[in-house]
């Protein structure tokens, strides 16, 4: 006798592409790949000619996509002037061999809907280099930067994909992380002298997140009380002397100072 046998729930979907011989008892089993998660009915029959149909027998299935989670956690590392690296764990379990991808985007972006290595290179690595990034059952992955980043905030996006490109991925999870960098010096203040006032230009400072700026200057070296301005009047007691103007620049992670070249107040 002949068989056949398939069917989703929308449109029938064959399982051979062309009837099987059968004979006897213990057919065995008749592998088919459902093409999405659903429900189904799977129906077969048994025929001797396509007139003359001996059996119809069928079974509703409920087709379920393998359980998956994912979560990332990120963190800047080794700050500088220059920038950051930055470090990832991704977590999770999966029930069917998975791929994961890690990469960033802008702080204020969304993770896309799914990882695609032509045009979304990552910027993390594996760590250590060389461990395979297709898991099966419950993973911990450690990641991090191939390049220095900006300072800025920053979204790490990390997707449970099977293969490279998919219609979407099966989890996505991010972590957002502020590459930050207590204030660095990039030039130091300057002092201007016009009508009969200094003025001080602040210099310039790099930080993440921004500093805020406090003012101070000194004759002779010793603090001018009461003078916190980014000016001040040239009185009497300051002719003749050597005045500078100190900037502290102060954020979350601490201050840095820079003190401008001394000028002689006239």
């Amino acid at each position: 006798m002949d068989q056949a046998a398939g069917g989703a729930a929308s449109a029938a979907v064959p399982v051979t592409a062309s009837p099987l011989q059968l004979t006897g008892t213990g057919l065995g089993r008749v592998p088919f790949t459902f093409s999405a998660a659903g429900a189904y009915r799977v129906c077969g029959w048994l025929y001797r000619t396509p007139d003359d149909v001996v059996a119809v027998a069928a079974q509703d299935v409920d087709v379920r996509a393998p359980s998956v989670t994912v979560a990332v956690s990120a963190e800047e590392v080794g700050a500088s002037a220059g920038g950051a690296d930055l470090h990832a764990r991704v977590t999770g379990t999966t029930e069917a061999a998975t791929d994961v991808f890690v990469t960033v985007v802008p702080g204020a972006s969304a993770c896309p809907a799914t990882y695609d290595e032509d045009t979304q290179p990552t910027a993390l690595d594996v760590a250590p280099a060389g461990t395979a990034t297709r898991v099966t059952g419950a993973f911990d992955l450690q990641f991090h930067t191939r390049e220095r980043l900006s300072l800025r905030r920053w979204r790490v996006c990390a997707f449970l994909q099977d293969g490279a490109f998919a219609a979407a991925a099966d989890a996505v999870a991010s972590s957002v992380v502020d590459v930050v960098l207590k204030p660095a010096v990039l030039r130091r203040p300057r002092v201007q002298a016009a009508k009969g006032v200094l003025t001080c230009d602040g210099g310039r400072f790099r930080a993440m997140p921004a500093a805020t700026y406090a003012y101070a200057w000194l004759r002779g070296g010793a603090r001018v009380a009461g003078a916190t301005g980014r000016t001040l009047k040239i009185i009497n007691k300051l002719r003749g002397r050597a005045v500078a103007c100190r900037v502290t620049a102060r954020n979350r992670l601490g201050s840095t100072s820079a003190t401008s070249r001394t000028i002689t107040a006239r």
